[in-house]
């Protein structure tokens, strides 16, 4: 029985022994019972004995779907659809899977998604309106606005965060969701001597344009808990819109002395160097931060943006390609990838065009290169 960390302070035994997977293990780095017991064997050894034994390896399990998920597979949504109609599956797993298809933002989204939002399960519903987060605002309203009253308070909750975010909500929309607004400070000042509550209540009211209620609140995380990574992330983010930028880079080192392998607060500290024009000192978290377990698409193109300003090109292509080859449907990564690649003939061009079309038509910048790059090109 290996020890878990829960809480992020409590050790204990895990008695949990699910069935073993060892191919998902290899293929997403999940734990499995037969290599966390003996400790000597890896997965391998524990797929053949498997083999061995008849007991052949689940290629449709909802692990790999929702690693497709995270990758912004959008072809993984019909897979998706399927799952959820499996009446065995776990509501927690369907609520997991919905909410994860916010990475896979393309216009058949919300079909997937709309069902869901009225299931009778208050988790599943939960999972549907954090998955709406992928879609842009005025349709993500048009799919939440009845459920502003839902029955269950924790997707009221997932509901204001998800129209919180909407930076050009109608003044209209907010009036109407001001209640559920006001519910959600009440909810999270239940819980005042969490520092993460305190954090949750600052981003709300910078979402709505409240800042000294913000600023306080952040404040008051930091008094809690001075190493909140969150709190010192996002109130330096605070600090830098107000044009506060010593401040913000004063936070930022608080975070990277907490957790130096944060890739969050790595970037974050490294886009601080950038604005203080320290171009060459920024390249060090910028890179760090696309090494991190945290890591994200946004990371590496800001990293490879960073190498093509000084002047590496071919460092930025290869930056670019790293982060293409973990998440092969991103935008951002493939469209810079076209551009800095500069060549209509090229195939690796032409591959990342295909690309782009299929998940992203709509998108003036794809247009814009396909225009450029696309068939019967040859610049």
């Amino acid at each position: 029985m290996p020890a878990r960390t829960y809480m992020g302070v409590d050790d204990r035994r895990d008695h949990s022994f699910p069935i073993p997977r060892p191919a998902l293990s290899a293929e997403l780095g999940v734990p499995n019972a037969c290599v966390d017991c003996h400790q000597g064997q890896g997965n391998e050894w524990a797929a053949e004995s498997l083999r061995r034994w008849g007991v052949a390896p689940d290629a449709a399990h909802w692990g790999l779907v929702h690693q497709r998920l995270r990758q912004g597979d959008p072809d993984a949504l019909g897979a998706v659809k399927s799952l959820l109609e499996d009446g065995n599956l776990a509501p927690l797993v369907k609520a997991s899977l919905l909410a994860r298809t916010a990475n896979v933002g393309t216009r058949s989204l919300a079909e997937v998604l709309r069902p869901w939002l009225a299931d009778p399960d208050p988790l599943i519903r939960r999972g549907a309106v954090a998955g709406t987060m992928g879609l842009p605002g005025d349709v993500r309203w048009w799919m939440l606005a009845n459920r502003l009253r839902d029955s269950h308070p924790g997707v009221r909750f997932e509901v204001a965060t998800a129209l919180a975010d909407i930076p050009s909500l109608s003044p209209a929309a907010r009036r109407a969701a001001a209640t559920l607004f006001d519910e959600y400070r009440e909810a999270l000042s239940a819980s005042r001597d969490l520092a993460a509550s305190h954090n949750a209540l600052a981003r709300l009211e910078v979402q709505l344009g409240q800042i000294q209620p913000a600023q306080s609140a952040f404040e008051r995380a930091l008094e809690i808990d001075p190493t909140s990574l969150p709190a010192l992330v996002d109130f330096a983010d605070l600090r830098r819109a107000q044009g506060r930028e010593q401040e913000a880079g004063k936070l930022l080192r608080q975070a990277l002395a907490a957790v130096p392998d944060s890739g969050t607060a790595n970037v974050a500290y490294g886009l601080h160097l950038v604005r203080l024009q320290r171009y060459e000192e920024a390249l060090e978290p910028l890179s760090k931060a696309t090494r991190t377990p945290d890591a994200q698409p946004r990371f590496y193109h800001i990293y490879a943006v960073a190498q093509d300003f000084l002047g590496h090109r071919d460092q930025a292509l290869g930056t670019l390609r790293r982060g293409v080859e973990r998440w092969p449907w991103n935008v951002d990564l493939l469209s810079t990838l076209v551009m800095y690649v500069d060549d209509a003939r090229s195939l690796e061009v032409r591959q990342h065009l295909d690309t782009l079309v299929r998940i992203a038509p709509d998108l003036p910048r794809v247009r814009d290169l396909v225009e450029r790059y696309g068939p019967g090109k040859t610049r």
